[in-house]
């Protein structure tokens, strides 16, 4: 993830190339090294502290994304286990007996209610014109009629009187009634089942419980809103969520399900956002209606935001934790607006918000299903995606730290989000900066003052000529010993330089004598070996001890026959010449493919490929070396005449090296690979190459092999065709 940083900045001099070396020349060695003193401390103490910064910064933004994640996680699990509780007794209320019982009873009773006198009727009229409609045409903004509200059944009307109009409480508290003692059937039913149902819906903390007939009349409600008694089907509120609630269960009644209707304005809560969950209820295999529950807002809320615990739970002064659906509308009261909501509506009405939103929220005193929350973070989590990101913008226009996660919810597509704005997640680090430059200015000051009195110990020119004879002594012969100025010690600077150039190209002289004997050992010894020979002191009668160990190397021995018959034809000049002709073409070949020589003797000829330069593919080099070797041999037999064969036993691995011997040096080789490629070389047949088992499997497919039936090792077939360059 990449973050943004606020870089540290350091002030710096700008000076032209020209004039900055005038300026520099013109200051004596003291002020220089005041200077530069100051500058190395400067620039120290500015790097170290940006670097701090840096790595402070991603440190406490990882560590804030980590607590906002734990944190989105805990109040998305807390809500999952309300609704799993919530859901657990909604079921168990579909098959309840008692509430079984209570709808049958409230059916029943409901239709044998009295009806209301004119004088009645006027007072039903008269709640519904100066409690329920002045609210919601507040909240509503519109001017609506109590005709259009008022429920058609005299019946529904008359308990809508007895329960609501009649009850001194105010709307919404009418579950305090349990008997509304006008002798009717339904008041004993009331008196009967409502305290079970209200202590139910206390316990669980339930905005409201229905009980809704098979004919989608509510015959029944704990709460005793305006829905009171009205019909799902025709009535005045078949287009709210309850009433879709009722029609999809009474629709897949069949199969019992827990129907979840998420938040929608539900018009008898003057409009607010309301939630419901509802289950069939059957006797027998008889559908007899649908119980349904008002999931309380406030309870999703307390849960989301940990009950207004914010900074005991780790979101400081200005993090918050809130739900959002799908449709990006928030599904919880975000903590900006529980603890200032006049501040929240005015700063979203600074930033341009819709003032008849703003007028609903005041209304509903909730910005649920009104505050839309569109930023990366929540759109990532709507795609089921889990990520923590800095958002540049949230829903108040604010630079956040943002974690999000959806959650899993019966019917609910919802996802949790938890956020910080930058400036307090990042605030720490915010205070570091500003102490970092501090603590610059402060150290710059101080190494002035240090500079000042130390420069006096370290400036004088014959400080600085001991040291730089010191580097001659020690064999830097680089040095230059001049000195810039006037001054007498100028003037000496220039005579030891004198001497040092006077060294110099004696020392030179002795380096290319050096060279010239290094490259006469190099055409008897291994590169390594020389390098190993030349750092050795010779004057004090030191023995040659030189030895390694050759590791991953592949070790090539090829024979002649034929040879003596071949020396004997010639006379000796001529028979030496052939032969190092011969020599100097395997040579040839051997450097072509990086193969080094280490003897030959007699008819033998013995090399190394990765001896003093290791290389990955020495097997490949080494059997390609041999197969030139064949083909040079052919060559010079089809040239010249002469019966000449060769056979080469090739063989890889580790082996020890070293140089033996004081007066005559012998280098040599020693192994259990050195040993099996000569013994692989004594069993091939003329023109052969023979190949350990091991370097096989290495070429793989590379190299053509065949397995005599009583061989030690394979034979590596060379092309007829092949030929040395």
């Amino acid at each position: 993830m990449r973050f943004e940083h606020t870089a540290l900045v350091i002030p710096a001099l700008v000076i032209p190339s020209g004039l900055g070396m005038s300026f520099l020349k013109s200051l004596n060695i003291r002020s220089k090294l005041i200077l530069l003193l100051l500058l190395v401390s400067i620039l120290a103490a500015g790097v170290t502290g940006w670097l701090g910064y840096r790595s402070g910064e991603r440190n406490l933004t990882k560590q804030i994304f980590a607590q906002l994640t734990a944190l989105a996680e805990v109040a998305s699990g807390q809500i999952e286990q309300y609704f799993d509780l919530v859901e657990a007794d909604v079921r168990a209320m579909g098959s309840d007996p008692t509430l079984r019982n209570a709808l049958e009873a409230f059916s029943r009773a409901s239709g044998e209610v009295a009806a209301l006198t004119e004088e009645q009727e006027a007072k039903l009229a008269e709640f519904y014109n100066k409690e329920f409609l002045p609210k919601l045409s507040i909240a509503e903004n519109a001017h609506p009629v109590a005709e259009s509200f008022l429920p058609a059944s005299p019946q529904a009307r008359a308990l809508q009187y007895h329960y609501i109009a009649s009850n001194p409480s105010e709307i919404g508290q009418k579950e305090t009634l349990i008997n509304a003692n006008d002798g009717s059937e339904y008041s004993a039913v009331h008196a009967q089942f409502h305290p079970f149902i209200s202590t139910r819906r206390a316990a669980f903390d339930y905005s409201d419980i229905f009980l809704i007939n098979a004919d989608g009349r509510i015959v029944y409600s704990a709460f005793k809103e305006v829905d009171y008694q009205t019909d799902l089907v025709t009535g005045p509120y078949n287009e709210t969520g309850l009433a879709r609630a009722f029609r999809r269960v009474k629709q897949e009644r069949g199969s019992r399900p827990l129907v979840v209707e998420d938040y929608s304005f539900y018009m008898p809560s003057f409009g607010a956002p309301a939630m419901f969950m509802a289950t069939p209820i059957f006797r027998g295999g008889n559908f007899l209606g649908v119980v349904a529950i008002q999931v309380s807002s406030s309870r999703v809320s307390d849960i989301a935001n940990f009950n207004g615990n914010w900074e005991k739970a780790g979101l400081g002064k200005t993090g918050e934790v809130f739900v959002v659906g799908s449709d990006t509308f928030v599904r919880s009261k975000v903590r900006t607006f529980m603890e200032d909501r006049a501040a929240f509506i005015a700063d979203a009405r600074a930033r341009g918000a819709d003032s008849g939103t703003l007028s609903q929220m005041q209304a509903y005193d909730t910005p649920i299903l009104l505050q839309r929350a569109r930023s990366a973070a929540v759109m990532a989590a709507i795609k089921g995606e889990t990520s923590i990101r800095i958002v540049p913008s949230d829903y108040k226009g604010r630079r956040t730290l943002a974690a999000s996660t959806p959650m899993a919810l019966p019917g609910l597509d919802w996802v949790m989000v938890a956020e910080m704005p930058t400036d307090e997640a990042l605030a720490p680090i915010r205070l570091f900066q500003r102490e970092v430059i501090v603590s610059v200015v402060l150290l710059s000051i101080a190494s002035t003052l240090i500079a000042m009195i130390m420069s006096r110990l370290f400036t004088k020119p014959l400080r600085k000529l001991i040291d730089r004879a010191h580097k001659v002594i020690g064999g830097d012969l680089s040095v230059d010993m001049t000195l810039s100025g006037n001054d007498e010690f100028s003037e000496l600077s220039h005579d030891l330089q004198g001497l040092v150039h006077n060294l110099r190209n004696r020392t030179d002289e002795a380096d290319k004598q050096r060279a010239a004997s290094e490259n006469l050992l190099g055409r008897f010894l291994p590169e390594g070996v020389v390098r190993r020979l030349s750092q050795i002191d010779v004057s004090n009668n030191e023995r040659f001890n030189i030895h390694d160990v050759v590791q991953n190397a592949t070790f090539i021995y090829g024979k002649l026959s034929g040879y003596e018959a071949f020396l004997s034809s010639l006379p000796p000049d001529k028979a030496v010449g052939a032969l190092d002709q011969l020599v100097e073409m395997v040579d040839l070949a051997a450097e072509r493919h990086g193969v080094e020589k280490v003897r030959t003797v007699g008819a033998s000829y013995f090399a190394i490929s990765g001896l003093s330069t290791p290389h990955l593919d020495h097997d490949r080099r080494g059997l390609a070396f041999a197969r030139d070797l064949v083909a040079i041999i052919k060559r010079f037999r089809r040239e010249t005449g002469v019966p000449l064969e060769v056979k080469v036993g090739i063989s890889t691995g580790n082996a020890l090296s070293g140089v033996i011997g004081k007066d005559r040096l012998v280098f040599d080789l020693w192994g259990e690979p050195v040993v099996e490629c000569e013994a692989l070389n004594e069993g091939a047949r003329p023109g052969e190459i023979r190949i350990s088992l091991s370097l096989a499997k290495r070429l793989g497919e590379d190299v053509k092999t065949i397995q005599p039936a009583n061989s030690i090792g394979l034979v590596a077939l060379a092309d007829e065709d092949e030929s040395a360059e």
